[in-house]
C-alpha cells in the first residue's frame, strides 16, 4: 500500500510452537515443531527484501522481519527460507 524504507520493521509473526502434525505448513522452528502463526504471503527469494532479524521465545515464538532495501508500493515481500532451515529441508 505505500512503499518501504529500508530497515523498517515489517512484519512480526507470533504464535506457540507446536508439534508439526498439530501446525502443518506453518513456519517451522526446530526439526519437530513449527510456530503456529498466522498464514503470510511472503515468498521465498535467494536475494530477499526482508530478514529475520529479531526471535523472542517465551511461552509463544515471536519473529521480527525488516526490510534489506527500500521496497516500492506494489513489490512482493520475500524472505530467504534457509533463515529458519539452517541447512535442513523442512516439509511444511
Amino acid at each position: 500500500m505505500e512503499d518501504i524504507p529500508k530497515g523498517k520493521t515489517v512484519v512480526t509473526l507470533e504464535g506457540p510452537a507446536l508439534p508439526k502434525e498439530q501446525a502443518p505448513r506453518k513456519m517451522p522452528v526446530s526439526d519437530t515443531h513449527n510456530m503456529n502463526c498466522e498464514d503470510t504471503f511472503v515468498n521465498h527469494n535467494e536475494d530477499p527484501n526482508l530478514k529475520l532479524v529479531d526471535t523472542k521465545i517465551t511461552i509463544t515464538v515471536e519473529k521480527t522481519f525488516v526490510s534489506t532495501k527500500k521496497i516500492v508500493k506494489g513489490a512482493e515481500l520475500t524472505m530467504n527460507y534457509e533463515e529458519f532451515a539452517r541447512g535442513k529441508k523442512f516439509l511444511f
